[in-house]
């Protein structure tokens, strides 16, 4: 199928790239009449009544030749621009982004007075003179740290600014709004606004859509067979291998509930029917159960001296470990040195108390923590 669909497209760069200029087929025109009349003594002088009508029509041949390569140049993907190009694609999950806003939050630090920060608030990045405004009210404080949900007043790229930008807004000039979504207790700002695209231009369009049908292969189809069922089906995990040629797996575990039957008959085929659809041409399909290996996990962490919410340091580390924990692969060990890796930009030290080893699945299996401890001293979360 794709090599119909290249050899399709090479056909119709010939005709875009080879058109007869009018010159051309006047000139064949009046060689091929001269050559069928070479015993009758034809006059082809410019000024004949035969060299006016050849001349006719060849421009009617000009101009057909001339309407049809630009149907060609504007329906097809080589050189389509703006919504030719659009419409000239083929393929119903290759479509051109759109742009978009950036969104995130934005942390108030504690204020001398509780005050009221409205909803649709303009904060404005004095470097850049971008904009964006709040999307609820909230109230500060004087004693915590306040998150407010913000967006982007316009679309773009340039608006996915780095956590612990300040933005600054007239109606509270005293205020300080850093974006981010935590602050760490060694004062650093977490959590980027993101999201924010420009429209996708002509070129990028055009190479996602090459390299989707040059590339429909076996190993470059599945991180489109996993975006899709992430997107499209309620599954808590998902994994899709190439380990056999000619045969994809797919193993998914629908929820952690640590049961026989990991999903319906339903389920299975509602997956089944909707993979079958988008795998290449000739590739197999087996869909498999991804099991659990679930863990506990017992920390001992020694704060930085200058931590005071022992709340947020537990939510940090929690997130910290939840990422971690996400990014395994099927089959993939969970380490000691990685979830101490994971835990030490918040602490000073770390202990790992449980497991005392490395957790170490099975090839069908992935790794859930069922709970996380974190003591200290004198306190325990």
């Amino acid at each position: 199928f794709t090599l119909i669909i290249l050899l399709f497209l090479a056909l119709l760069s010939l005709i875009m790239y080879y058109p007869r200029p009018f010159e051309d087929i006047l000139s064949e025109y009046l060689f091929n009449i001269e050559q069928a009349g070479a015993q009758l003594d034809l006059d082809l002088n410019p000024s004949s009544p035969l060299y006016v009508l050849a001349r006719a029509n060849s421009t009617v041949i000009a101009d057909l030749e001339s309407t049809l390569v630009n149907f060609f140049t504007s329906s097809s993907p080589i050189t389509a621009t703006g919504f030719d190009l659009d419409n000239s694609i083929f393929v119903p999950s290759i479509q051109r982004f759109a742009p978009s806003l950036a969104t995130g939050s934005v942390i108030v630090k504690p204020t001398a007075e509780p005050l009221t920060i409205p909803n649709g608030t303009i904060l404005t990045d004095l470097n850049s003179g971008l904009q964006f405004n709040t999307t609820q009210s909230a109230n500060t404080t004087t004693f915590t740290n306040v998150v407010i949900p913000v967006s982007s007043l316009t679309t773009g790229f340039s608006n996915n600014l780095p956590a612990g930008t300040s933005l600054f807004t007239p109606n509270f000039p005293t205020i300080d709004f850093f974006v981010g979504s935590i602050l760490s207790s060694n004062n650093i700002f977490f959590g980027d606004l993101s999201g924010g695209s420009d429209e996708e231009d002509d070129e990028s369009l055009r190479s996602r859509f090459f390299t989707f049908i040059t590339t429909l292969d076996r190993t470059s189809s599945l991180p489109f067979i996993k975006n899709t069922i992430d997107s499209e089906f309620n599954v808590l995990r998902s994994f899709v291998k190439n380990r056999v040629p000619g045969i994809i797996e797919v193993w998914v575990r629908f929820s952690s509930a640590d049961s026989s039957s990991f999903y319906s008959d339903t389920q299975v085929n509602s997956l089944k029917e909707y993979l079958n659809g988008i795998i290449p041409a000739g590739i197999s399909l087996a869909i498999n159960e991804a099991k659990i290996k679930y863990t506990d996990l017992a920390i001992s962490i020694v704060p930085y001296s200058n931590t005071e919410d022992l709340t947020q340091l537990n939510s940090e580390i929690s997130l910290a470990i939840e990422n971690l924990v996400g990014d395994l692969d099927l089959g993939q060990t969970l380490s000691l040195s990685s979830i101490r890796n994971a835990i030490l930009p918040f602490v000073a030290n770390v202990v790992i108390t449980e497991p005392t080893s490395n957790i170490v699945p099975e090839l069908d299996q992935v790794v859930i923590v069922s709970s996380v401890k974190l003591t200290l001293p004198s306190y325990q979360f």
